[in-house]
């Protein structure tokens, strides 16, 4: 085997691309993606990059793990890429894990340990969000010891046309629910459903724009952590780089009312799958006619005549997901103190378990961290 690390995008892209288009992973660990989060959020924070290479003998990829140092308070980390901006973190498994499932796995327990003695110096290492599978195919690091993460993944296979698809996740109550509530939406104006890749510039900025103005104000209205908080936070979304823009993976769209943005969502594709990222809706005379539940159903309908097979809500546990869902993937994460101080914030991870197994516990530290973050802000 031959490991590299490396501590930049441009040295490890060769590496990189030739895993990613001969294997499997998710979008959320694509060239591109991360690309676009290092260069505007990760940089911004001061996280490292920290990109494994594992090729076999011949050169060939085995795996690659796009890792990056962090900082935590006093404590240096080793996480998946991605922060808040992945919702999965995982590998890129190459041909030899799609080939060779059991085999692979025996070697790379391995190889771990020599990846973790040739790592830069970290007090802990804190894999979080870990799906138990990569496209169906096993996750490696499941293998290590992990603990459930506090939320799931949820994911619908998609098949055949939309209406036998909404008559088998709906009743015919609820079926007539929604026609009389689209029938007093669409009283208020002309309905449209747009979306773009990003290629149709005007429209991308608008829907983007429009988006995060939603998402602000509901952050503010739950007192939720706000991902978008500050400027380069939001030039995430606002300014992809232009390798992001090109691969073709976003879905940006929206549902408009005589113009409006009432409803946007924020999406990728990436091969079979779609992933329901960012979604968001505005507040009018409209909201009691369900707007967001709408522009659901049209990105229901153009992922089917698109031929994508997997609609994946991602992470969360939003009881909507469960009308749809015929997945529900538990999500699990690994922590290895390597230092004196990691073994100080092992105590606090023991802690947060501890917490997160409790759902009065766990329901008890949301709300006070609400109250808290409400009080900081100066909030009502």
């Amino acid at each position: 085997m031959q490991i590299d690390i490396f501590n930049s995008f441009d040295s490890s892209k060769e590496s990189w691309l030739a895993g990613q288009e001969s294997g499997e992973c998710y979008v959320f660990q694509t060239y591109e993606w991360l690309e676009n989060w290092h260069a505007r959020i990760g940089s911004e924070l001061g996280w490292k990059p920290c990109l494994v290479s594992i090729l076999e003998d011949d050169g060939s990829p085995f795996c690659f793990l796009p890792f990056e140092i962090s900082s935590k308070g006093p404590f240096r980390l080793l996480t998946w890429m991605g922060g808040v901006m992945a919702d999965y973190g995982a590998p890129v498994i190459s041909k030899c894990f799609l080939d060779n499932p059991d085999q692979s796995i025996s070697r790379f327990a391995g190889i771990w340990e020599e990846v973790l003695e040739r790592l830069p110096p970290v007090d802990a290492v804190w894999l979080g969000k870990m799906p138990m599978d990569i496209n169906g195919r096993p996750n490696p690091f499941l293998n290590l010891k992990c603990d459930r993460y506090h939320s799931s993944a949820h994911r619908a296979r998609l098949g055949g046309d939309w209406e036998s698809f909404y008559n088998s996740h709906s009743s015919a109550k609820t079926r007539s629910k929604d026609r009389r509530k689209h029938r007093r939406l669409s009283d208020l104006g002309e309905l449209a459903f747009r979306h773009t890749d990003g290629s149709d510039k005007s429209l991308f900025d608008e829907i983007t724009k429009n988006m995060i103005a939603q998402k602000e104000r509901r952050y503010r209205e739950i007192q939720g952590s706000n991902a978008l908080e500050a400027e380069f936070q939001k030039r995430f979304f606002t300014e992809p780089v232009k390798g992001l823009l090109d691969s073709g993976s976003l879905h940006v769209s929206a549902l408009t009312l005589d113009g409006r943005f009432i409803a946007t969502h924020w999406g990728m594709t990436h091969r079979n799958r779609f992933y329901h990222f960012m979604p968001s809706f505005a507040q009018g005379p409209w909201t009691r006619h369900s707007p967001g539940r709408f522009i659901l159903f049209h990105l229901f309908r153009a992922c089917m005549e698109s031929g994508i097979e997997i609609f994946d809500f991602t992470i969360g546990d939003e009881e909507y997901k469960d009308i749809w869902c015929d997945t529900r993937m538990p999500l699990y994460q690994h922590f290895d103190a390597r230092t004196g101080r990691g073994r100080m914030l092992a105590v606090l991870y023991h802690l947060y378990l501890a917490v997160v197994s409790v759902p009065f516990l766990f329901s008890l530290a949301k709300r006070t961290r609400r109250m808290i973050r409400k009080l900081s802000h100066g909030g009502p």
